[in-house]
């Protein structure tokens, strides 16, 4: 090669393929982070709950720790990818109540398990996938 001249040679395709890998998989460990985090936050309840105290009707009884027991990671069905952190499937349709609240919780707030779990999970993946990818 002549003097004062270099050749760089770039594989753009095997490069965006690792990105891509790389990216995948801390997508899903940051899903699993953001499962350990929501269950360890959810509430449990008491062996049988009653509401509508007013009315004399009984609440559908719920069995203690189901709404733990539901929650469950799905990849996302987007063209883009990623995971899905899902609460409230199964027996435990009641997830979006204790999430947010109602008009019988005390101070009409819900615990906010996922999105506790959410808030802790997204300084730590940004830093892990810049880590990964050496940024």
């Amino acid at each position: 090669m002549a003097k004062g001249r270099f050749k760089i040679e770039w594989y753009a395709d095997e490069v965006m393929r690792e990105v891509k890998r790389m990216t995948r998989q801390e997508q899903r460990n940051s899903a699993r982070r953001i499962l350990q985090r929501a269950r360890k936050f959810v509430p449990v309840g008491g062996q049988s709950n009653k509401i509508g105290r007013q009315t004399g009707k009984a609440w559908k009884s719920k069995n203690p720790g189901s709404l733990k027991r539901s929650l469950k990671i799905h990849r996302s069905k987007f063209a883009e990818g990623g995971y899905v952190v899902l609460a409230g499937t199964g027996e435990a349709e009641h997830a979006v109540y204790v999430e947010y609240g109602t008009i019988f919780t005390q101070n009409r707030r819900g615990f906010r398990f996922m999105k506790r779990a959410i808030a802790q999970e997204k300084a730590y993946f940004t830093r892990q996938l810049r880590k990964r990818l050496g940024v």
